[in-house]
């Protein structure tokens, strides 16, 4: 699973642009607005925890307040998001506190916000599933180490039916949102393409997941194209057209590592390297990438180009200071002197003292 980036942010400001509830008194209505105006300037600068600070206290002048409503939950499952890709286990705490909030909203009428709240359910059960396959991993390498018939199966397979369910209740929520044929923001919707996307992937279902991911790469382009045109037409609004090509440049990076992985599985190594080529161009700071990208040579029998990728990850997981102990890092030595074995090469790796 996958880090927050910067299309959320695009997805949701829309949710910062309506007024307070009519039940607040004028002057209320002032400090409403003033603190959700804060609360916006807070989450386009994805500083989450800041901005739910601000929407909180919208709420405590007006309870009812929907766009401080609607922010504070996208904040709290945002903020979750973070955690658990942190492995923080208070990320935990926050995603209930979402739930809770996105089944409050599914309780209302939205209007055309309607969809944005199906949005982050549906994220929120991704999340949850993303969580529950974390805990599959862990019963499985602890299960390695007990009896066949030890109580942690049945805990395992627990784990396995309540991942499948959650990636299941997140899909059909996502699908329904890009049926929406009635909300303009709805059909084609980014969030809903690249979830499904990963989604089919973990499900293996590897064609379905690069029709998802080709939808979402066109729109991104589309996106690109019209933030370069924006930038010769309106030089002197350049730092917001910047800001918005980083965004989509971030967004196209996501879905390449996406559809390489999905050609990878299917066995078109070619495909995948190409892809990893590609993204490379966009953001040559993805050290992974590198290592990946190798892997593909190796099997492609390009072996120097697989050596090079190999040291150029090396000296990446160098510079930020990688275990050596890491698993990626053991496995490109492996892959560097068993290269440079086949080349005829001296090798550039130390021996042991």
């Amino acid at each position: 699973m996958r880090r927050q980036t910067l299309f959320l942010i695009a997805l949701l400001l829309p949710i910062l642009a309506s007024c307070a509830s009519p039940g607040a008194s004028d002057d209320e209505k002032y400090t409403v607005e003033f603190h959700n105006n804060n609360a916006q300037h807070y989450y386009e600068g994805a500083h989450y925890t800041r901005a739910l600070d601000q929407f909180e206290k919208a709420l405590e002048l007006d309870d009812d307040d929907e766009k401080a409503l609607l922010g504070r939950a996208w904040c709290l499952l945002l903020i979750a998001e973070g955690d658990i890709l942190r492995g923080d286990t208070v990320g935990d705490d926050y995603l209930e506190e979402a739930r809770d909030a996105f089944a409050d909203l599914n309780q209302r009428d939205l209007d055309e916000n309607q969809y944005k709240v199906a949005l982050g359910t549906a994220k929120t059960h991704a999340l949850y599933g993303d969580l529950y396959s974390a805990r599959v991993a862990n019963l499985q390498t602890e299960l390695k180490r007990r009896p066949p018939g030890d109580p942690l199966h049945a805990a395992l397979k627990t784990a396995e039916n309540d991942a499948r369910q959650s990636y299941l209740d997140a899909q059909a929520i996502f699908k329904l949102v890009l049926e929406d044929e009635s909300t303009p923001g709805a059909k084609g919707n980014l969030t809903a393409l690249i979830q499904l996307a990963r989604i089919s992937v973990i499900q293996k279902d590897f064609a379905t997941a690069l029709l998802y991911a080709e939808q979402y790469r066109q729109q991104v382009r589309r996106s690109k194209d019209l933030w370069v045109r924006s930038l010769k037409q309106f030089p002197e609004d350049r730092v917001i057209w910047e800001m918005k090509l980083a965004g989509a440049v971030t967004k196209e990076v996501e879905v390449l590592d996406l559809i390489a992985n999905a050609y990878f599985k299917l066995g078109q190594f070619q495909l995948a390297k190409e892809e990893l080529d590609r993204l490379l161009l966009l953001d040559p700071y993805r050290t992974d990438t590198y290592l990946n990208r190798g892997l593909l040579n190796v099997r492609l029998g390009a072996k120097r180009q697989a050596l090079a990728d190999m040291k150029k990850f090396m000296n990446r997981a160098a510079e930020l200071d990688f275990d050596p102990g890491d698993a990626r890092v053991l496995k490109a030595t492996g892959q560097i002197i068993a290269l440079e074995k086949e080349l005829g090469l001296e090798s550039s790796i130390p021996d042991p003292e």
